[in-house]
Formats: C-alpha cells, sequence, structure tokens
C-alpha cells in the first residue's frame, strides 16, 4: 500500500494537494497548525520543528511518500523573518527520518524566490540560484541539502517543486488577487500598481495536481511548478474586474510600483510537462471564474 505523509495538509496548498493523492491511491496521513479538515484521513497535531516529534511521527506512520509542503508563511513577515531558518533544520531533520525509516519517495516544496530573475524563463540547473530574500535564501539551502542526500541515497528518490505564483481558493487575503476579488465582489475600491510586472500564475488546485504528479513520478531534483504562461498583472486584474462586473472600482495605477521589482517572472516547465508528463487542467480565466464564484459563496 502506498501510505503519504501531507506536511501542511491545510495549508494553502496542502488542503489542495489531499483530492490528488485520493485519486492516485494514497493512505492519507497530514499534519495541521490549527484545525483539522473534515477529510476521511489520519489527521496529526505535530510539531515539526521538534526533532523527536517528527522522528516519532515518521516511525509511527511509516510512510512510502512524504510530500513536503509546510513552512512558515505569515504575510508580509516571512519574507525575511528568522522563522525560515527553523524551518530549513525542520525539513533537514525531516529528510534524514524519511531516510532513517526507508520511505521511498520524498518531495519538499520551493519556490521561485531561489531563482536569480532575468527576462527569460527560470530555468531548472540553468538559471542561476542567486535568491535575494532570507525566505528565497533558506529555500535554496534546503533544495541544496535535498540534493546532497539524492546523490549519496540511491533508494530514497528525492524531488524539489519550485512553485512560482498561486492564487484560488483559501490564498490569503493580503495576496493581490485575493484581496483585488474580494474588493470587487464587495463592491469596495481598490488601489494597484499600473500591474505592468508580467507573473507565471497558476491556479493552486493546478499546482496541487502538478505535485502529486511529481510526487508519483520518479523524476528528482528541482522541477518548476508554473503555468508557464506568463501574463501581465494589469491583465488579470482587468479579467477579474470582467468577471466581477466591477470594472469601476477597480484603480490600476494608483500605487506606485516598488523599486526594483523584477519586470518579468516566469518558468521554464519543460521538465514538469515532459519528464513528469502533467499537463495544465484550467486556463487561468477558469481559475479566477470558480475563485471568484468560491469567494460569493462563503460571503453569503
Amino acid at each position: 500500500m502506498k501510505r503519504v505523509l501531507l506536511t501542511g495538509g491545510t495549508g494553502f496548498i496542502g488542503r489542495q494537494c489531499i483530492k490528488y493523492l485520493n485519486d492516485y491511491g494514497y493512505e492519507i496521513h497530514a499534519t495541521f497548525h490549527r484545525k483539522p479538515l473534515d477529510n476521511n484521513i489520519y489527521w496529526y497535531k505535530a510539531d515539526l520543528l521538534n526533532l523527536t516529534e517528527t522522528t516519532r511521527l515518521i516511525s509511527f506512520i511509516q510512510p512510502t511518500h512524504i510530500l513536503h509542503t509546510a513552512w512558515y508563511m505569515e504575510h508580509d513577515n516571512f519574507w525575511d523573518s528568522e522563522n525560515n531558518y527553523l524551518w530549513v533544520q525542520a525539513s533537514h531533520n525531516l529528510l534524514a527520518a524519511a531516510e532513517a525509516f526507508d520511505v521511498e519517495r520524498f518531495v519538499g516544496v520551493g519556490s521561485c524566490s531561489e531563482y536569480n530573475h532575468t527576462n527569460d524563463p527560470c530555468r531548472e540547473y540553468i538559471t542561476p540560484i542567486t535568491p535575494s530574500s532570507v525566505y528565497g535564501k533558506c529555500k535554496a539551502a534546503t533544495q541544496s541539502i535535498f540534493e546532497g542526500y539524492s546523490n549519496k541515497n540511491q533508494t530514497l528518490s528525492i524531488g524539489w517543486g519550485r512553485l512560482f505564483y498561486l492564487f484560488g481558493e483559501n490564498e490569503n487575503q493580503k495576496k493581490v488577487i485575493s484581496s483585488v476579488i474580494r474588493s470587487l465582489i464587495q463592491g469596495v475600491s481598490i488601489k494597484c500598481t499600473d500591474g505592468r510586472q508580467i507573473r507565471d500564475y497558476l491556479y493552486v488546485k493546478d499546482a496541487a495536481s502538478a505535485l502529486v504528479s511529481f510526487l508519483e513520478s520518479k523524476v528528482s531534483g528541482p522541477v518548476n511548478i508554473a503555468s508557464g504562461n506568463a501574463l501581465r498583472v494589469r491583465d488579470i486584474l482587468k479579467l477579474i474586474a470582467e468577471i466581477t462586473g466591477r470594472g469601476e472600482l477597480l484603480k490600476l495605477g494608483a500605487l506606485e510600483t516598488r523599486k526594483n521589482e523584477p519586470k518579468i517572472i516566469k518558468a521554464d516547465v519543460t521538465r514538469l510537462n515532459n519528464e513528469v508528463g502533467w499537463e495544465l487542467g484550467n486556463s487561468i480565466e477558469d481559475g479566477l471564474i470558480t475563485t471568484v464564484d468560491w469567494l460569493k459563496s462563503i460571503k453569503k
């Protein structure tokens, strides 16, 4: 039987992975931070920052697979928080326990913030890894640790999914897409930058589908988890305005763009498509429509 430990099972990305893990026939064991979801899976309130608890958890569950989505993600604070360093060690502990208890497959979750962003699509093993934030540096350090384990252990298959920009249900309401949707459906005007930045956005359910497909594969090393279809942020926001029918409330250009912000952040998804064998399921419009409908439903 395939038995998976999903860390961060109630998080933005983790909770969406549950459906796809079920589809692949996994017995699912998941950690939660605040309150477990009402799913027919095994839930654990575990402190992954505690080595003893982590080792005990792996020993008890005896997973064949681990999908590690948990990390410190407090909005506005996580970029340069010292908590990131704690999660490098926590991830290392989890990987060491996985090796000790003969886990077959381990996939960790990284970030596009690991890359040095130029106008070219970010490509695994090609684009330089020169992160500027503490968060990006710690994710890159964790991937380096994982790479070291992969090189010395031929029985534990290790992958690293680099997430680009996500949106969808349960996204932090302070994030750009979430905040714009919420404001427009509430009939409140919202100020934005001119939105000429180009970003590679992916609907969160597609990101979860890609991560689980990656877990199910034997592909090792870093793989970009993204759409590969970068758009101007202003075009995405205009699409939201069209879907909600409240375009007059969207104030593009009312805020200044942050200095030194990369103009283009786009992923090369060749490895994801050709090696993992994953294909995009939803257009960005489909994902936005579903997200708008979901936010409207929880406001009722």
